[in-house]
């Protein structure tokens, strides 16, 4: 799996540190604290200056992690993404979605397809979450696809469910934050299933869309049938 680091500043980050301090590690520099906090899929990271930076006062922050977080934090873990534990042994669900494809418009080079399935509470399995296993996809008929067909498919946040489209400017319903993509510029294949399978379980947070992109450069439309394995 490929992730996306979300850099925020101080304000945001502690935010994301847990009661228990468990998911915040932080690594000191002689100019700087790099400060990474993993929550379910995602690192958000802080960089905080030791000196005054033109245009920005960083001493209030810069103390509130010095008093308050410094020396409570891991100083040493490489900093990752929480992976949850998944036994072959478990029951896993396979949630299907039948997407239909829809080619470029006439005068157009490609249409990218935008397909989106919310996480829902109804996919939260016996731990009390939601995670993701892996999936696969399926095109039965392969002449429909062009050789430059690409598909895509990530995590995104559409409704601020994560609190950042302040910080980066983003208004709901007009933008969408992407935060983890999962399998980046894959050339499609038809004619038999396709699995994706990333190796380790990850747990998605409610409220977040898992999405996929299909860039199509063919003549017609078709469908596009997806699966996604989570453990129940």
């Amino acid at each position: 799996m490929i992730y996306k680091d979300i850099y925020v500043p101080w304000s945001v980050v502690k935010t994301k540190i847990s009661s228990t301090l468990d998911n915040f590690t932080y690594i000191e520099y002689p100019d700087k604290y790099e400060i990474y906090v993993a929550d379910k899929i995602f690192c958000f990271i802080c960089v905080l200056p030791k000196t005054e930076l033109p245009g920005a006062n960083v001493q209030p922050d810069l103390e509130d992690f010095e008093q308050n977080y410094k020396g409570k934090g891991n100083l040493f873990e490489i900093y990752g993404m929480k992976d949850a534990s998944y036994s072959p042994l478990r029951e896993w669900q396979s949630v299907g979605v039948v997407y239909e494809v829809q080619p470029p418009e006439p005068g157009e080079t490609f249409k990218q397809n935008i397909f989106d399935t919310r996480i829902s509470e109804d996919l939260v399995g016996r731990d009390g979450c939601v995670e993701i296993v892996g999936g696969q996809y399926y095109i039965k008929d392969p002449s429909v696809i062009d050789e430059r067909d690409i598909v895509e498919f990530s995590v995104v946040d559409k409704d601020n469910v994560l609190g950042l489209f302040q910080y980066y400017g983003l208004t709901v319903g007009t933008d969408v934050l992407e935060l983890a993509k999962f399998v980046r510029t894959h050339s499609v294949i038809g004619g038999t299933l396709v699995k994706i399978e990333p190796g380790q379980t990850k747990i998605l947070p409610l409220g977040l869309y898992l999405r996929v992109s299909y860039i199509c450069y063919g003549t017609t439309s078709f469908k596009f049938k997806v699966d996604y394995f989570i453990p129940r």
